[in-house]
């Protein structure tokens, strides 16, 4: 459980920079966009308000309210154009927000697959090594018995009234095989 939380806590280390960084850019620039848009606006609500009072002047002085009308027009088309531009740079910047999500949810779902079939590998080469050793002594243990059972046949002929058949002969050949197959 320790390695587990040791390897989140490693992987966490390692992905949470990754991801935050570009995500802290991507915001502060979006902050700065904001403040700046709500600057323009601000800027363009006194132009207007500007425009409402040289109108005004207007009847007084033609030619004074022509310049600052033409002026005021200039500013306005090139807060317009600001505007737009602030805009596209937005969206575009929401696009590679998108783009950068899908991407680290998509290596998300490729690293739990990877660690999914890993664990699979670990305890699949866990469940193998662990029939070969018992497959591994059980030949040894059945070597054991073939050679007692084989010196229980020498020893038989010695006691009187023993009498050993082929059958019994054979069954200690069959488990010297099984022993030598198993080991």
């Amino acid at each position: 459980a320790s390695t587990h939380l040791t390897f989140l806590g490693g992987l966490t280390a390692v992905i949470l920079p990754i991801t935050l960084v570009p995500y802290l850019f991507a915001r502060r620039r979006l902050v700065s966009l904001q403040r700046q848009l709500n600057e323009l606006e601000s800027t363009t609500k006194n132009l207007q308000r500007e425009l409402q009072a040289t109108s005004v002047a207007v009847t007084r002085a033609q030619m004074t309210a022509d310049v600052e009308r033409r002026k005021t027009r200039a500013s306005a088309h090139e807060l317009r154009e600001e505007i737009i531009d602030g805009q596209r740079e937005i969206g575009t910047l929401m696009t590679k927000m998108r783009w950068i999500e899908e991407r680290e949810s998509q290596k998300d779902e490729e690293r739990r697959a990877v660690k999914s079939e890993l664990q699979y590998l670990l305890e699949d080469a866990k469940v193998t090594r662990i029939q070969g050793d018992a497959i591994r002594s059980m030949g040894l243990s059945l070597a054991d018995i073939a050679a007692f059972m084989h010196e229980v046949e020498l020893w038989m002929p010695q006691v009187e009234g023993a009498n050993l058949t082929s059958n019994d002969k054979s069954r200690v050949e069959q488990l010297r095989l099984a022993a030598l197959m198993l080991q």
